[in-house]
């Protein structure tokens, strides 16, 4: 990606020269500030793949313009910079458009930017500030996973290695399910500790997988997530493991609760085991095998397991032990002294503990096996026997009305009184209850105890007992009545053999009359019930005649004659409630019926009271409706059925105007209600309304359409339109989204839409022209022609030097024009070039330099492409061989073959500095015997050769010099030696 340093300006001086003023001062008028919402910023990070695999490596800003009299817009790091980022001005009628980033990488962490908009003949804009965030981070690509090697099925081996060299300190893993459920299993921080200066350093991490598969594959994804960045997606990986194993089969493993159990030990037991952690409250049943441990966690995730079970012979406890146990004791046990532990609080109610081998050397299973375990009550102790249930008459229970609820029992001190809301062994617990006073009850001290319950409930209803007392562990359970709720308490002192209903002494007051009620049914608001009586009269309204539930309470003000009750507490259609009342001289009195009707429905409007203007213009649409009242709602829906409306508004007076974006461009169907205070909306009524009144369509023959080649936008002209007119450019008669848009300048008569690419081959578009009052018209077809292609040059017209010594060969290209681009190719297929070149300004010519055409003769191709049309055909243009260097004379050569071992010579005489001379065995060989060059000051150059040879023959001599390649070969005889 290109990269820019962000140059910031940290001063600006600014010198202001005293001039004299004119009178009459016109400054020009501010553009007007873009709003943040037209500006969308692409914060890509190096690398990053769009949807068609591309690679998007350039930040980019999307603008959303709304200017189309071609406008400059500037981005600036800051608010106060001076020198823009980016700069960019559009061609008039240019709209939406993204600004490439090409020198400016925006900050990895997010952050903002500020835009400014210069519109022409105004100056700049206030800038707008534009957030945006942290770039994501990469996706994992390779990230090394080795095999989970389960050497020993018994051995944790579930480590994973990741190999994270060239990674980021501080980057953070995520270990996910790989079925995409994204449930994050492992999370890991790259911190500095990881890395410790060595390159390819790595990390193990473990892993306990809920499930293990049977064909040995465990699949996750990883995700990464760099400092200051977002996190990336997932990279598919996989962990493949040669052998893991179910460890702990769950079908042998049983879990209980047994609350309130005392002790301090457990055992394990030959299959199925018996684990009881009494003091904990929980016991665990466990398949047995001499020398191993249980490690049972709380967690799947978990790192230090809840309690740790031991079976070894120092624990063993004989077959015939005498401790009984409500499970199936088999012969042989294990036992490990806790001491007084309680780790393993599981709760009462049922749960998952999740149970893992441990093997000699600590090393621990790969699979912990989840166990569910439930509750059992009225458990043995061993030993110890059962307590017997208390009886239904100690208990004293006070159900009251507007304070807790409590219940009082008479036994012993000591006595530990468990209350359930039912029989099942599941139930919920209410507070316990523990006999440590006294009372005197009939003149006599007596041991109680009293717990208090937030409600009970306002019938009468059951409870469910036991006692644990010194004798024995918890008694079944026995019902226990209490009656309905009482505004008064019972007397506690008196005899609890007697009853558990109410008993306050006070007279129950007379029932109220329906009269004294006023019960409305309201619609949207709150209901009311008014009650007209004395000051100090208590009210309560209830569902049902007997018990049920209480639906409110009212007490009337001191200095008052009423109360209300009010609240959503009736339902829409008629019924009933039931009322009491309670003084400060009686009890709650019976209930009396009080009637209501069902909440009462607006009635509908007329359609002739209704009135749909649909406007055309972008002006927004209203309803009217006539013969309301102040304070009614008017909704305004587009069908029968959908909820959501399309707008809404409250009168103010007898009529009431709704008004709507759009009901649409052509004819169509509202539907309107209304809705009184204090009751139900009204049906909705239909009424029709008529088309907006459509732009006159633009006539073919004055929209023009140029079709140009890839490189350059084509282009849309309208003309003879108004100004303000907008015409729009669709692909075909039916699809909403346009290709482009543009709408007609002040002083203006036409308008040009800027397309990337209609298309190469011929074809058609659709465009509809819209002004300020009216819609757009119906679109009208539009014809246009195949991209042209360029015309190809004549090879008359194409000249070819190709130059001797090293100097560049050139092509030159006559008869074409300004802007022309000429460019060679070595063959009529090859897509890259030799070269290419543009003509200049008020030229007619190119020359396009090539390093080297190639010393023989042979063939180039050459294009021409005129701006906006295709590249032409290649034309094939031959050239000739470079010149050779003029051969040298035999007698400017002497050889001198020297006897024995001594290196024969090759003296040439009468050259050139730069000359170079090669010697050959015969006129084809291509490796030469040796080579020198003239040195400078110099005219002749001696070869050393190793040995021409005994006998007498001939060798091949070249010359060669820096402007001509070497020359033909010549034939030198040599005598023998």
């Amino acid at each position: 990606m290109f990269k820019r340093t962000l140059a910031k300006v940290l001063s600006t001086v600014m010198i202001i020269s005293t001039v004299a003023m004119p009178t009459s001062v016109v400054f020009a008028e501010q553009s007007a500030t873009l709003v943040a919402s037209q500006i969308k910023v692409y914060n890509y990070f190096d690398g990053e793949k769009g949807s068609m695999g591309e690679d998007l490596i350039m930040d980019a800003v999307e603008v959303k313009n709304t200017i189309v009299s071609g406008p400059t817009f500037k981005i600036y790091a800051n608010a106060t910079d001076v020198t823009p980022l980016e700069t960019r001005t559009l061609d008039l009628g240019e709209e939406d458009f993204t600004m490439l980033l090409a020198d400016v990488h925006l900050s990895h962490a997010g952050g903002e930017i500020y835009l400014t908009v210069t519109e022409p003949g105004k100056t700049e804009s206030e800038r707008v500030a534009k957030t945006y965030t942290a770039e994501k981070s990469p996706k994992i690509v390779g990230l090394n996973i080795p095999n989970i090697v389960q050497n020993d099925p018994l051995y944790k081996a579930s480590e994973i290695t990741f190999n994270y060299a060239g990674l980021t300190a501080g980057t953070i893993l995520r270990v996910y399910s790989a079925d995409y459920t994204k449930k994050l299993l492992y999370v890991v921080t790259l911190d500095a500790s990881y890395f410790n200066g060595v390159a390819d350093a790595s990390k193990k991490v473990v892993l306990y997988p809920t499930v293990s598969s049977s064909n040995g594959i465990w699949e996750c994804v990883v995700t990464q997530q760099l400092p200051n960045r977002l996190e990336s997606a997932a990279g598919n990986l996989s962990c493949m493991a040669t052998y893991i194993p179910d460890l702990v089969d769950a079908n042998k493993l049983d879990i209980f609760s047994y609350p309130g159990e005392t002790g301090n030990h457990f055992d394990i037991d030959s299959p199925p085991a018996f684990l009881a952690v009494e003091n904990a409250q929980e016991i665990v049943v466990v398949p047995a095998a001499e020398n191993y441990s249980l490690n049972v966690y709380k967690n799947i995730a978990d790192t230090t397991p809840t309690i740790v079970a031991h079976a070894n012979a120092s624990n063993f406890i004989p077959p015939c032990s005498d401790k009984l146990s409500p499970f199936f004791r088999q012969p042989g046990s294990y036992r490990t002294n806790l001491g007084a532990s309680s780790a393993l609080k599981l709760g009462d109610h049922g749960g998952t503990v999740y149970v893992a081998y441990v093997l000699a050397g600590g090393k621990e299973s790969i699979w912990r096996t989840p166990v569910t375990y439930s509750t059992i009550y009225n458990t043995f102790s061993e030993g110890i026997p059962q307590a017997s249930p208390p009886s239904p008459s100690n208990f004293i229970i006070n159900n009251n009305i507007d304070n807790m609820d409590t219940i009082t029992y008479k036994g012993a001190k000591g006595d530990i009184i468990k209350i359930y809301l039912t029989e099942n062994v599941n139930s919920k617990k209410l507070l316990p209850l523990i006999v440590n006073g006294t009372r005197t009850i009939n003149g006599a001290s007596v041991p109680v105890g009293t717990t208090k319950v937030a409600q009970l409930g306002t019938d009468a209803g059951t409870v469910y007992a036991t006692i644990q007392n010194a004798a024995g562990t918890e008694s079944e359970r026995v019902a226990v009545s209490y009656g309905v709720e009482s505004a008064s308490t019972p007397d506690p002192t008196n005899d609890p053999s007697a009853t558990n209903a109410p008993s306050s002494g006070k007279q129950p007051a007379q029932a109220p009359t329906a009269n004294s009620f006023m019960v409305a049914n309201n619609a949207g608001s709150s209901d009311a019930i008014t009650y007209t009586g004395t000051a100090g009269d208590i009210i309560k309204i209830y569902t049902v005649e007997t018990g049920g539930k209480v639906l409110g309470t009212a007490t009337v003000a001191r200095g008052k004659t009423t109360a209300i009750i009010s609240k959503s507490i009736i339902g829409a259609t008629e019924g009933s409630v039931y009322a009491t009342i309670t003084t400060s001289t009686t009890s709650e009195s019976s209930r009396t019926k009080l009637d209501y009707l069902a909440e009462q429905t607006t009635v509908a409007p007329s359609p002739d009271a209704i009135t749909v203007t649909n406007n055309t213009g972008g002006i927004k649409d209203a309803i009217g409706v006539t013969d309301v009242v102040v304070g009614d709602t008017i909704k305004v829906y587009k069908d029968s059925t959908t909820k959501s409306t399309l707008g809404k508004a409250v009168a103010a007076e007898t009529v009431a105007t709704v008004t709507v974006s759009q009901v649409g461009l052509t004819s169509g169907s509202v539907y309107v209600t209304v809705t009184n205070k204090g009751k139900l909306e009204s049906e909705r009524v239909v009424k029709a309304f008529s088309a907006e009144t459509a732009t006159t369509a633009i006539s073919k023959d004055k929209v023009f359409v140029t079709n140009n080649a890839v490189g350059m936008k084509d282009t849309v002209k309208a003309t003879d339109l108004l100004e303000g007119d907008t015409i729009t450019v669709y692909m075909d008669d039916t699809t909403e989204k346009a290709l482009g848009k543009a709408t007609v300048a002040k002083g203006k008569t036409e308008a040009i839409v800027s397309i990337t690419q209609i298309g190469a081959t011929e074809g058609s578009i659709y465009v509809t022209v819209a002004n300020k009052s009216t819609p757009a018209s119906s679109r009208v077809k539009v014809d246009y022609i195949t991209e042209q292609k360029t015309a190809a040059p004549t090879p008359d017209n194409i000249t070819i030097i190709n130059n001797t010594g090293g100097s560049k060969d050139t092509v030159l290209v006559t008869n074409i024009v300004e802007g022309d681009t000429v460019k060679v190719y070595k063959d009529a297929t090859t897509k890259s070039t030799l070269g290419k070149a543009t003509v200049l300004a008020s030229a007619t010519e190119a020359t396009v330099s090539i390093a080297q055409l190639g010393m023989t003769a042979s063939t180039v191709y050459v294009t021409v492409t005129n701006s906006g049309k295709l590249e032409s055909d290649r034309v094939a243009k031959d050239y000739g061989a470079e010149t050779a260097t003029t051969v040298i004379s035999s007698n400017q050569v002497v050889i001198k073959n020297n006897i024995g071992k001594a290196k024969d010579t090759v003296t040439a005489t009468g050259l050139l500095v730069g000359d170079t001379v090669t010697v050959y065995t015969d006129d084809t060989a291509t490796k030469a015997l040796g080579k020198a060059t003239v040195a400078k000051g110099k005219s002749e150059i001696i070869l050393s050769l190793a040995q021409l040879g005994a006998s007498g023959g001939s060798v091949y001599v070249t010359l060669a010099n820096k402007l001509t390649p070497a020359s033909t070969r010549v034939k030198i005889n040599f005598l023998a030696e």
